[in-house]
């Protein structure tokens, strides 16, 4: 084949790697119906992509900000969710576009898929690239379920497999493309998960310095005019858009939404290391609460910090792999994949990427707090490695004819059959989908309650405002927690044009506190929302 057809042919696996990873999640949405938001994140997400979706940087801050205090928004001195902008712009081009912001969620599964694809391939990984994408893009969306929620973990997965293959590409053959996605890469984990994002390029900046000055293929000044210009004027004008941002919601160039909101309500340090502080504003009880069990105990010495750091990495290490591999967290699976990830680290191919693996696991060790997916930068690298022990295991061994290239394949194949049927097909799931065919919602029943004063019993958060809906007008309703509800429930969300909304949920701080708010707000049905373990109830407000 002459050198077009084969690039032709390389385009092709990408877009259909693409194509699968947008086809995977709406299959499940197809059975399952569209995912309802659930945690603290994911509702501040949705926050974001309102706003972006509505054509505002951010929104003003409501009035008497203490009634509508939620984890991981910032009420103060605007209203906008702490997260960067990146994962949320997408659910806003998916609620603009398509009607809902779950699209952007799915667009970013497809993206994920296409760059993983094109990744390999620049490693020279081509007969690997098409089933190892999909094994791995079946392991991440469907099994995990991690394209069914409203958080960027795929983008800032994309994100990285665009970063690692630009910079190989740039290596291989530098150019004006490559050295532009090698900065959209950079600029796309800056957006998304800041931290992780730095210790990648820092790990891989010491390679790309040595290849830029030593490296004998290219010129100096042919790498500076077609690699380095164009990748800083990228760079430089996302710090512009960024600064620009940041003002907008701190009121500062410099200072991240992330920070601002860390100062107002956590006690805790992002680091492990760090002393613990006193927040900056005074809060709701409930909501200063919650974040006072996220860490408000004295700091470790130093010893005994550092001294734990390894076992921290090895622990937060072995869940991500689970979750990057598709096999249950905690199991013994993690040292069996490891000397595998560790040998494919020795292929002279990933040589330069070594020192970015190094710090992302001592790094990772650093924050206060981790979920498996914060490790998404680093899985890019994990399946670089994976694929080029398979492609060393066949083509360097003599393994018996059943283990073949071909049956290999079918094998990833069936892999992926797999972890599609056990994503579909969990009893819970089959119990919903009955229900839903049925034309009955489970998450979506209200029933009207025997007892006074028109109470009515609510299921879940699209009750709500079905119920109300169906009510005409518009509403306000405090919201009363039992006391030791738990603390991942939280209930006081709100649309972006808050004080425009059809409905707005505050807390409750008491008859004498909510009459002020009430005051702001007239012409609204004013309800009370009792909240406690044994199920939701809502009540028209009366003086207490």
């Amino acid at each position: 084949m002459n050198p077009e057809s084969i690039r032709r042919r390389l385009l092709q696996h990408v877009l259909l790697c693409g194509l699968v990873g947008l086809l995977l999640p709406l299959t499940r949405a197809l059975i399952l119906g569209f995912p309802e938001p659930r945690g603290h994140d994911q509702f501040s997400y949705l926050l974001a992509a309102d706003t972006f979706a509505q054509g505002r940087l951010t929104n003003p801050s409501p009035p008497l900000p203490i009634f509508f205090d939620a984890p991981h928004v910032l009420v103060e001195p605007t209203y906008q969710s702490k997260y960067p902008p990146s994962g949320p712009l997408l659910m806003a081009l998916g609620q603009i576009v398509c009607g809902h912001p779950i699209w952007g969620i799915w667009l970013s599964s497809g993206l994920f898929g296409a760059a993983v694809c094109w990744m390999l391939q620049t490693f020279g990984l081509h007969r690997w690239a098409v089933p190892m994408t999909i094994y791995f893009n079946c392991v991440l969306v469907n099994y995990h379920g991690i394209g069914f929620t409203y958080m960027p973990g795929l983008q800032t997965g994309a994100f990285s497999a665009i970063f690692i293959g630009g910079l190989n590409r740039t290596f291989r053959r530098p150019s004006i493309g490559a050295s532009t996605l090698l900065s959209l890469g950079v600029i796309g984990l800056a957006s998304t998960r800041p931290f992780e994002g730095v210790l990648i390029c820092a790990g891989c900046f010491p390679a790309f310095l040595i290849w830029l000055m030593r490296d004998r293929r290219a010129s100096l000044s042919f790498k500076v005019r077609h690699v380095l210009l164009p990748g800083m004027a990228i760079v430089g004008a996302y710090a512009v858009c960024f600064g620009i941002y940041n003002h907008a919601v701190t009121g500062h160039w410099l200072k991240m939404p992330y920070s601002l909101h860390h100062q107002q309500y956590f006690h805790a340090g992002l680091f492990g290391f760090q002393e613990i502080a006193t927040p900056t504003r005074t809060v709701c009880p409930r909501i200063e609460t919650t974040y006072r069990l996220f860490g408000s105990g004295p700091a470790p010495d130093a010893i005994s910090f550092w001294l734990s750091r390894p076992i921290i990495s090895v622990e937060r290490c072995r869940d991500s792999f689970s979750v990057a591999m598709g096999v249950p967290t905690g199991s013994t699976a993690f040292w069996w994949i490891l000397p595998l990830v560790l040998w494919g680290l020795a292929d002279d191919r990933l040589r330069r990427y070594r020192l970015a693996v190094a710090l992302w696991f001592m790094g990772q060790s650093l924050t206060t707090w981790h979920q498996s997916w914060y490790a998404m930068p680093a899985v890019p690298l994990l399946y670089v490695s994976l694929t080029a022990v398979l492609q060393r295991v066949i083509k360097r061994w003599r393994c018996p004819k059943w283990i073949s290239e071909l049956p290999m394949l079918r094998i990833l194949v069936l892999a992926s059959v797999f972890l599609i049927s056990a994503a579909y097909f969990r009893p819970t799931l089959i119990r919903e989908s009955i229900q839903r065919l049925r034309g009955r919602n489970p998450a979506a029943q209200w029933v009207v309650s025997p007892h006074n004063h028109a109470s009515v019993s609510l299921a879940s958060r699209k009750g709500l405002y079905q119920y109300l809906s169906s009510q005409g007008k518009r509403h306000l309703i405090f919201v009363s927690y039992v006391q030791g509800y738990t603390r991942h429930d939280e209930w006081v969300y709100n649309r972006a044009d808050i004080m425009n909304a059809e409905v707005i949920l505050a807390h409750d701080l008491g008859a004498e506190r909510d009459r002020e708010l009430m005051a702001l707000l007239p012409n609204r049905t004013v309800w009370k929302l009792y909240i406690d373990n044994s199920g939701k109830t809502l009540t028209p407000w009366m003086t207490e």
